[in-house]
Protein backbone atom coordinates (compact mmCIF):
# COMPACT_ATOMS: atom_id res chain seq x y z
CA UNK A 1 0.00 0.00 0.00
CA UNK A 2 1.19 3.21 -1.18
CA UNK A 3 1.30 6.40 1.23
CA UNK A 4 -1.21 8.40 0.27
CA UNK A 5 -3.39 5.05 -0.12
CA UNK A 6 -2.55 4.73 3.62
CA UNK A 7 -4.02 7.81 3.76
CA UNK A 8 -6.86 8.06 2.32
CA UNK A 9 -7.69 4.58 4.25
CA UNK A 10 -7.37 6.96 7.66
CA UNK A 11 -8.86 9.39 6.77
CA UNK A 12 -11.80 7.23 5.63
CA UNK A 13 -11.80 5.48 9.28
CA UNK A 14 -12.35 8.82 10.70
CA UNK A 15 -14.96 9.56 8.62
CA UNK A 16 -16.98 6.29 9.45
CA UNK A 17 -15.95 7.01 13.06
CA UNK A 18 -17.43 10.48 12.89
CA UNK A 19 -20.35 9.54 11.34
CA UNK A 20 -21.50 6.66 13.80
CA UNK A 21 -20.46 9.36 16.52
CA UNK A 22 -22.29 12.65 15.36
CA UNK A 23 -25.20 9.68 14.76
CA UNK A 24 -25.40 8.75 18.29
CA UNK A 25 -24.70 12.41 20.21
CA UNK A 26 -24.92 14.75 17.68
CA UNK A 27 -22.62 17.97 16.86
CA UNK A 28 -22.35 19.15 20.39
CA UNK A 29 -22.40 15.89 22.07
CA UNK A 30 -19.74 14.32 19.96
CA UNK A 31 -16.01 14.43 21.35
CA UNK A 32 -13.26 13.88 18.89
CA UNK A 33 -11.63 12.04 21.38
CA UNK A 34 -14.66 9.49 20.85
CA UNK A 35 -14.29 9.47 17.27
CA UNK A 36 -10.48 8.84 17.73
CA UNK A 37 -10.90 5.87 19.88
CA UNK A 38 -13.55 4.84 17.33
CA UNK A 39 -11.07 5.37 14.59
CA UNK A 40 -8.73 3.05 16.16
CA UNK A 41 -5.99 6.60 15.86
CA UNK A 42 -4.89 9.03 18.48
CA UNK A 43 -7.01 12.77 18.49
CA UNK A 44 -3.58 14.55 16.86
CA UNK A 45 -4.22 12.52 13.62
CA UNK A 46 -8.15 13.32 13.60
CA UNK A 47 -6.82 16.89 14.16
CA UNK A 48 -4.37 16.29 11.36
CA UNK A 49 -6.27 15.33 8.80
CA UNK A 50 -9.68 17.70 10.05
CA UNK A 51 -8.50 20.21 11.68
CA UNK A 52 -11.70 20.99 13.66
CA UNK A 53 -15.03 19.00 14.89
CA UNK A 54 -16.89 21.74 13.17
CA UNK A 55 -14.74 20.78 9.71
CA UNK A 56 -14.92 17.14 10.50
CA UNK A 57 -18.82 17.51 10.43
CA UNK A 58 -18.93 19.18 7.76
CA UNK A 59 -16.92 16.38 6.06
CA UNK A 60 -19.37 13.79 7.22
CA UNK A 61 -22.08 15.65 5.39
CA UNK A 62 -19.84 16.17 2.30
CA UNK A 63 -18.82 12.37 2.28
CA UNK A 64 -22.35 10.50 3.15
CA UNK A 65 -25.08 12.52 1.86
CA UNK A 66 -22.64 14.00 -1.29
CA UNK A 67 -23.64 17.26 -0.44
CA UNK A 68 -21.16 20.18 -1.30
CA UNK A 69 -19.10 18.08 -4.29
CA UNK A 70 -19.51 18.75 -7.47
CA UNK A 71 -17.33 15.74 -9.34
CA UNK A 72 -17.63 14.91 -13.05
CA UNK A 73 -20.32 12.50 -13.79
CA UNK A 74 -21.22 12.03 -17.41
CA UNK A 75 -24.48 11.38 -18.34
CA UNK A 76 -25.05 10.61 -22.43
CA UNK A 77 -28.62 9.97 -22.39
CA UNK A 78 -30.07 7.90 -25.23
CA UNK A 79 -31.34 10.09 -28.45
CA UNK A 80 -35.12 9.86 -27.77
CA UNK A 81 -38.14 12.56 -27.85
CA UNK A 82 -40.25 12.29 -24.86
CA UNK A 83 -43.77 13.74 -23.72
CA UNK A 84 -43.84 15.78 -20.52
CA UNK A 85 -45.63 13.14 -19.09
CA UNK A 86 -43.08 10.78 -19.85
CA UNK A 87 -40.18 12.94 -18.34
CA UNK A 88 -42.58 13.55 -15.14
CA UNK A 89 -42.24 9.50 -14.61
CA UNK A 90 -38.22 8.91 -15.33
CA UNK A 91 -38.05 11.89 -12.88
CA UNK A 92 -40.45 10.28 -10.02
CA UNK A 93 -39.19 6.99 -11.03
CA UNK A 94 -35.47 8.08 -9.98
CA UNK A 95 -36.32 9.82 -7.00
CA UNK A 96 -38.16 7.18 -5.15
CA UNK A 97 -35.69 4.29 -6.21
CA UNK A 98 -32.72 6.29 -5.46
CA UNK A 99 -33.94 7.37 -1.73
CA UNK A 100 -35.39 3.98 -1.61
CA UNK A 101 -31.52 2.45 -2.19
CA UNK A 102 -29.55 5.24 -0.51
CA UNK A 103 -31.52 4.68 3.30
CA UNK A 104 -29.26 4.60 6.26
CA UNK A 105 -30.42 4.88 9.63
CA UNK A 106 -27.23 6.92 11.19
CA UNK A 107 -27.99 9.62 8.37
CA UNK A 108 -31.23 9.86 9.63
CA UNK A 109 -30.74 10.05 13.31
CA UNK A 110 -27.48 12.94 11.61
CA UNK A 111 -30.68 15.11 10.07
CA UNK A 112 -32.63 14.77 13.62
CA UNK A 113 -29.82 15.92 15.90
CA UNK A 114 -29.13 18.91 12.86
CA UNK A 115 -32.54 19.76 13.15
CA UNK A 116 -32.71 19.62 16.97
CA UNK A 117 -29.31 21.84 17.26
CA UNK A 118 -30.19 24.57 14.88
CA UNK A 119 -30.08 23.10 10.99
CA UNK A 120 -26.82 24.06 10.18
CA UNK A 121 -26.60 21.26 7.62
CA UNK A 122 -30.75 20.42 6.66
CA UNK A 123 -30.88 24.34 5.15
CA UNK A 124 -27.81 23.82 2.74
CA UNK A 125 -29.16 19.85 2.03
CA UNK A 126 -32.56 21.56 1.49
CA UNK A 127 -30.85 24.24 -0.73
CA UNK A 128 -28.85 21.59 -2.70
CA UNK A 129 -30.59 18.86 -2.79
CA UNK A 130 -34.76 19.59 -2.33
CA UNK A 131 -35.04 22.75 -4.26
CA UNK A 132 -33.17 21.43 -7.30
CA UNK A 133 -35.55 18.16 -7.38
CA UNK A 134 -38.79 20.62 -6.69
CA UNK A 135 -38.14 22.96 -9.55
CA UNK A 136 -37.39 20.60 -11.49
CA UNK A 137 -40.57 18.30 -11.50
CA UNK A 138 -42.17 21.73 -11.47
CA UNK A 139 -40.98 22.73 -14.32
CA UNK A 140 -42.18 19.63 -16.08
CA UNK A 141 -45.43 19.72 -14.84
CA UNK A 142 -45.91 23.06 -16.17
CA UNK A 143 -45.12 22.38 -19.65
CA UNK A 144 -47.69 19.23 -19.27
CA UNK A 145 -50.56 22.05 -18.11
CA UNK A 146 -49.44 24.17 -21.21
CA UNK A 147 -49.28 20.66 -23.78
CA UNK A 148 -52.87 19.71 -22.20
CA UNK A 149 -51.70 16.28 -20.55
CA UNK A 150 -52.10 17.73 -16.73
CA UNK A 151 -54.43 19.38 -14.90
CA UNK A 152 -53.95 20.45 -10.98
CA UNK A 153 -54.80 23.69 -8.98
CA UNK A 154 -51.40 24.14 -7.28
CA UNK A 155 -48.17 22.41 -8.90
CA UNK A 156 -45.83 23.44 -5.68
CA UNK A 157 -48.08 22.15 -2.90
CA UNK A 158 -48.85 18.48 -5.33
CA UNK A 159 -44.95 18.42 -5.78
CA UNK A 160 -43.80 19.10 -1.82
CA UNK A 161 -46.52 16.29 -1.34
CA UNK A 162 -44.83 13.93 -3.48
CA UNK A 163 -41.44 15.03 -2.04
CA UNK A 164 -42.76 14.95 1.21
CA UNK A 165 -44.24 11.12 1.29
CA UNK A 166 -40.91 10.08 0.10
CA UNK A 167 -39.08 11.37 2.33
CA UNK A 168 -41.25 10.20 5.15
CA UNK A 169 -41.62 6.61 3.85
CA UNK A 170 -38.03 6.02 3.83
CA UNK A 171 -37.21 7.82 7.42
CA UNK A 172 -39.90 5.44 8.97
CA UNK A 173 -38.65 2.46 7.16
CA UNK A 174 -35.39 2.72 8.80
CA UNK A 175 -36.73 3.67 12.16
CA UNK A 176 -39.42 1.42 12.60
CA UNK A 177 -38.27 -1.40 9.63
CA UNK A 178 -37.06 -3.91 12.25
CA UNK A 179 -40.43 -3.34 14.49
CA UNK A 180 -44.61 -4.03 14.43
CA UNK A 181 -45.22 -0.87 13.86
CA UNK A 182 -43.90 -0.34 10.36
CA UNK A 183 -45.46 -3.25 9.04
CA UNK A 184 -49.03 -1.88 10.83
CA UNK A 185 -47.70 1.30 9.42
CA UNK A 186 -47.21 0.37 6.10
CA UNK A 187 -48.06 -3.41 5.63
CA UNK A 188 -45.86 -5.70 3.58
CA UNK A 189 -44.72 -3.05 0.60
CA UNK A 190 -42.13 -3.88 -1.36
CA UNK A 191 -39.76 -1.67 -3.27
CA UNK A 192 -41.17 -2.33 -6.68
CA UNK A 193 -44.61 -1.28 -5.01
CA UNK A 194 -44.10 1.66 -3.47
CA UNK A 195 -42.48 3.04 -7.18
CA UNK A 196 -45.90 2.03 -8.74
CA UNK A 197 -48.05 3.64 -5.78
CA UNK A 198 -46.30 6.94 -6.08
CA UNK A 199 -46.40 7.24 -9.87
CA UNK A 200 -49.81 5.91 -10.11
CA UNK A 201 -51.07 8.62 -7.46
CA UNK A 202 -49.25 11.30 -9.69
CA UNK A 203 -50.21 10.65 -12.30
CA UNK A 204 -54.25 10.05 -11.58
CA UNK A 205 -53.63 13.64 -9.52
CA UNK A 206 -52.11 15.06 -12.68
CA UNK A 207 -54.71 13.47 -15.13
CA UNK A 208 -57.39 15.57 -17.00
CA UNK A 209 -59.62 12.53 -17.04
CA UNK A 210 -61.03 9.48 -14.64
CA UNK A 211 -59.19 7.32 -16.83
CA UNK A 212 -55.63 9.01 -16.65
CA UNK A 213 -52.80 6.49 -17.17
CA UNK A 214 -49.39 6.22 -16.05
CA UNK A 215 -47.30 6.33 -19.29
CA UNK A 216 -45.11 3.90 -21.01
CA UNK A 217 -41.69 4.46 -20.84
CA UNK A 218 -39.24 2.50 -23.34
CA UNK A 219 -37.30 -0.20 -21.74
CA UNK A 220 -33.79 0.87 -22.87
CA UNK A 221 -34.36 4.55 -20.98
CA UNK A 222 -35.97 2.59 -17.88
CA UNK A 223 -32.37 0.30 -17.85
CA UNK A 224 -30.43 3.59 -18.95
CA UNK A 225 -31.81 5.39 -15.75
CA UNK A 226 -31.61 2.41 -13.70
CA UNK A 227 -27.37 2.30 -14.52
CA UNK A 228 -27.33 5.89 -13.51
CA UNK A 229 -29.15 5.16 -10.00
CA UNK A 230 -26.58 1.90 -9.21
CA UNK A 231 -23.72 4.27 -9.97
CA UNK A 232 -24.98 6.86 -7.72
CA UNK A 233 -25.41 4.34 -5.09
CA UNK A 234 -21.91 2.69 -5.52
CA UNK A 235 -20.25 5.95 -6.02
CA UNK A 236 -21.95 8.25 -3.14
CA UNK A 237 -18.56 9.06 -1.44
CA UNK A 238 -17.87 10.49 -5.06
CA UNK A 239 -20.41 13.49 -4.56
CA UNK A 240 -22.56 12.41 -7.14
CA UNK A 241 -26.33 12.25 -5.61
CA UNK A 242 -26.71 15.95 -6.68
CA UNK A 243 -24.80 16.13 -9.90
CA UNK A 244 -26.63 13.04 -11.42
CA UNK A 245 -29.84 14.42 -10.19
CA UNK A 246 -29.22 17.44 -12.27
CA UNK A 247 -27.81 15.89 -15.46
CA UNK A 248 -30.75 14.08 -15.48
CA UNK A 249 -33.71 17.01 -15.40
CA UNK A 250 -31.05 18.25 -17.77
CA UNK A 251 -31.40 15.66 -20.28
CA UNK A 252 -35.40 15.94 -19.15
CA UNK A 253 -35.67 19.76 -20.11
CA UNK A 254 -33.84 18.59 -24.04
CA UNK A 255 -36.09 15.98 -24.35
CA UNK A 256 -39.19 17.42 -25.90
Amino acid sequence: MSESEGKEKTRERILQAAKCEFAANGFAGTKLDAIARRAGVNKALVHYYFSSKEELYRQVHRRFFGIGQRNDFLVVFPPVSLRPSQRLYIIIYYLIKIHLKMSDKDLIRIVFWDILEGGRFCTEALRELRLPQLKAIESIIDEGIREGEFEITNVRLFVMFLLSFMGLYVMEREIFGDKEMYRELYGNCTDEEIVHFCLHVAFKSLGKTKEAQIPNIPSNIKGFVDEIIEKVVYNISQGYFAVAFEKVAEMMSRSS
